[in-house]
């Protein structure tokens, strides 16, 4: 087995091809030349980047196994989506996000990341890549292995989607940056939502300590007159508007037979379109 390990730009980077498919180097040992290494960081780096990016992160092991219910956002499986991490959006990434914890979570198959790496004047194909708890870049031959799942750095993730939701990491009032979810976004007035859960200890049948989960639950604002505002139901929804504009809009959410607290997203996203739309002609 060759191995090879060497710093990038604060990255350990370490490179393990399997003597399997090696049968000159069936024992450890170092290349014979700089233009070897060169050869092997180049042919890494054309192939997977400086930066390990999303493969980069905590190997992701679940802690509520025997839990009660679990602290993600749907029924707890992986949705396809995109993510921008480091300023760069990634897109058809398997995710699920931890709305306890607003943590995300990326599961991305070995196979999937296979390439090829050139040492001297032999190329290794098929190889896949993943990264450990060390942040080493760990590249083989052999693919089909099981996926594995990181936990992506809060501070390098701005904005991510899945399931038909756009989520942003978002500071109101100098308070800590969470992630909402993004309904309608304009100059007068926006719509985001807040999605949780709750979690307490309990007893299993075996007396043993446990976490329960609680089913997730959102709340819902209204970023207006620059205050994030919660409402609850049609009454405190209008409260937040004034004057001939908020007339308009409790005749339009009359005839359109809304209840806020019930209403699927896309009403909710008209709604707030055309409560905009009403501030504008109201300010003309």
């Amino acid at each position: 087995m060759l191995r090879i390990s060497f710093f990038s730009a604060g990255i350990i980077v370490l490179l393990i091809l399997e003597s399997v498919f090696t049968p000159g180097y069936s024992q450890t040992t170092t290349p014979s030349s700089g233009n070897e290494f060169m050869a092997v960081y180049d042919a890494a780096k054309e192939q997977f980047g400086t930066d390990p990016l999303l493969m980069n992160g905590i190997y992701y092991e679940n802690p509520y196994y025997n839990a009660k219910g679990h602290p993600f956002l749907g029924d707890g499986d992986f949705y396809q989506g995109s993510v921008v991490f480091r300023n760069k959006k990634y897109e058809g990434v398997n995710l699920k996000y931890d709305i306890y914890n607003q943590q995300l979570i990326i599961e991305q198959s070995r196979e999937d990341a296979r390439g090829s790496v050139v040492i001297g004047d032999v190329r290794y194909e098929g190889v896949s890549i993943s990264y450990d708890e060390n942040q080493q870049m760990v590249i083989k031959q052999k693919v089909g292995e099981p996926s594995i799942m990181n936990l992506l750095a809060n501070e390098f993730v701005s904005e991510f989607s899945m399931d038909g939701m756009e989520f942003r990491k978002i500071s109101f009032d100098d308070d800590v940056p969470s992630f909402y979810q993004v309904l309608s976004e304009n100059s007068d007035v926006s719509c985001y939502y807040y999605w949780q859960k709750l979690r307490y200890k309990s007893q299993d049948d075996g007396d043993r300590s446990i976490f329960v989960f609680t089913q997730q639950k959102l709340k819902s604002y209204l970023y207006i007159n620059d205050e994030l505002v919660r409402y609850r139901n049609n009454r405190s929804f209008l409260k937040l508007f004034a004057g001939e504009a908020k007339s308009q809009i409790r005749s339009y959410m009359r005839s359109s037979r809304i209840k806020v607290n019930e209403a699927e997203s896309f009403v909710i996203k008209d709604l707030v379109d055309y409560c905009q739309r009403t501030i504008s002609k109201d300010k003309m």
